[in-house]
């Protein structure tokens, strides 16, 4: 976690080749930020690549997932509290 303030919390995550998080919902938003490498979201039944420089906003109480192939992704994961 990088930040915990106000209703906002900021995380990093870092995902190595062939990586991934278990699909799950949250009770909040979140925002995804890509800022190094690439990856697949999965947001619902939607899913779609995930490159450096591209964010995607995960909707309160829907299932979503990340996940690497064949490299590693680097993510800021802002998360709306409010």
């Amino acid at each position: 976690m990088l930040l915990n303030r106000l209703g906002v919390v900021v995380a990093n995550l870092r995902f190595d080749a062939q990586a991934s998080i278990d699909e799950h919902a949250a009770p909040y938003e979140i925002d995804v930020v890509c800022v190094e490498g690439e990856g697949f979201v999965s947001v619902g039944d939607a899913i779609s690549s995930l490159h450096a420089g591209e964010c995607v906003a995960w909707p309160r109480g829907i299932k979503h997932r990340l996940w690497t192939e064949g490299s590693g992704m680097e993510t800021l994961m802002v998360e709306h509290h409010t």
